[in-house]
């Protein structure tokens, strides 16, 4: 469990080590400051004495007060606006209920809307709007109801020909097509957190905002799937224990102060972090946890569920394997082995062989797993054969089966 849970964290700081930096035209982490990570010096943002920053999920966020803060970029990365492809990306917490709020927004000097790009979000709805307009007869106007239970978001925005794709925490969520491609080429400059245009209701944003990226071509799905990383999630995959094992739950990074976790019996402590729970009686249980800090009032939840099981009821006569697993690397069913370890107390051998008849691994600890490598090299992917005997109640038992390895 603590191995998994290593690799899960291992996993997670590969991925950000692994965000493409391939046309990348301008890049805020807003680490305190609104300069472009790329080191393009132009295209370093002018924000007002409206905004600060706090804590985000990757290290600091930079923090709107509604239409008092907002940051204008004013070099060369709005040329990047026309008809060409493009990728946006960032992460967005809202502070309060009011309006339509401006996440991000390039519209011409005139206000009119013609030739515009705009990102809102409508927070008593849940509702986030990208609108592309070349007119009022070519335009895009995407409206993605964002899920419950979050505080931060991810958002990626990715036009490719005439196609314009939303993506939500590296999701692909929706996609609309235009006769032609969109020109939202204006004479305006890009601004965050707000617009130099309002409409009815139109506000600017009130929240935080972290890891705004901008790319002069369509991002791939799989790059982009690397761009989110989870925010105050659950690491722990629905775990199974034996009763009196210890769970140690793991989060995912967060900026929260306030924890919560229910129901709080065998909890160590249920208003920490990252408590051990330590199921006393079999059955399935699911503990929720919600948190949060002072810089908005969201709340945000998740939850994870255990499967406890009493050694005492299960019987010996039979040893339990998977059909199948990916030692790719990615911390996720990585190796291969009983699954019922404490049952088989008597295990005589536990081998696994290839077609040529090479008996790749072998044990008689019924702990022990397969990592799917023979000679220190990956297996290729395929069927291989298993073979387990173990003694239950002075028979032997012998059970045999393949495994799938999936590369």
């Amino acid at each position: 469990m603590r191995l998994l849970i290593g690799l899960l964290i291992l996993s997670f700081f590969t991925n950000i080590s692994a965000q493409t930096r391939a046309g990348l035209v301008a890049y805020y982490p807003f680490n305190k400051n609104l300069k472009d990570d790329t080191g393009n010096l132009s295209n370093d943002a002018i924000g007002n004495s409206g905004v600060d920053y706090v804590c985000g999920p990757l290290n600091e966020a930079i923090r709107f007060s509604g239409n008092t803060s907002l940051v204008n970029i004013i070099g060369a990365v709005n040329s990047e606006f026309d008809t060409e492809d493009f990728t946006v990306s960032f992460y967005f917490k809202v502070g309060n209920d009011k309006g339509i709020q401006y996440l991000l927004s390039k519209k011409r000097s005139d206000c009119l809307v013609d030739n515009s790009l705009v990102v809102r979000f409508r927070p008593l709805t849940g509702n986030l709007n990208v609108a592309l307009t070349e007119g009022i007869n070519k335009q895009v106007n995407i409206i993605y109801e964002l899920p419950k239970g979050q505080c931060w978001h991810h958002i990626t925005i990715a036009r490719n020909a005439s196609k314009i794709r939303l993506y939500y925490n590296g999701n692909l969520v929706s996609e609309q097509t235009s006769a032609s491609r969109v020109n939202v080429l204006n004479n305006g400059n890009l601004v965050v957190g707000g617009s130099t245009c309002y409409g009815a209701n139109e506000i600017g944003f009130n929240g935080l905002m972290d890891d705004l990226r901008f790319y002069n071509r369509a991002l791939l799905e799989s790059e982009i799937g690397k761009l989110y990383q989870p925010v105050d999630n659950i690491v722990n995959t629905n775990d199974i224990v034996y009763v009196g094992d210890d769970v140690v739950t793991k989060l995912s990074p967060t900026c929260a102060t306030d924890f919560a976790w229910s129901p709080s019996f065998w909890v160590s402590d249920p208003t920490i972090k990252e408590p051990v729970i330590s199921p006393l009686a079999s059955g399935n249980y699911t503990y929720k946890l919600e948190l949060k800090d002072a810089s908005t009032p969201c709340i945000a939840t998740d939850s994870f569920r255990i499967v406890v099981i009493d050694p005492n009821d299960l019987k010996c006569d039979e040893a339990f394997l998977p059909k199948a697993f990916t030692p790719n690397g990615d911390g996720l069913n990585d190796s291969f082995g009983l699954s019922n370890p404490r049952i088989i107390t008597s295990l005589i051998s536990f081998e696994i062989w290839d077609r040529w008849g090479n008996k790749i691994f072998s044990t008689t600890n019924s702990s022990d797993k397969w990592d799917g490598t023979y000679n220190g090299q990956t297996v290729q992917a395929g069927l291989y054969r298993v073979l387990v005997l173990h003694q239950c109640k002075g028979d032997t038992i012998t059970k045999s089966t393949t495994v799938l390895v999936m590369n």
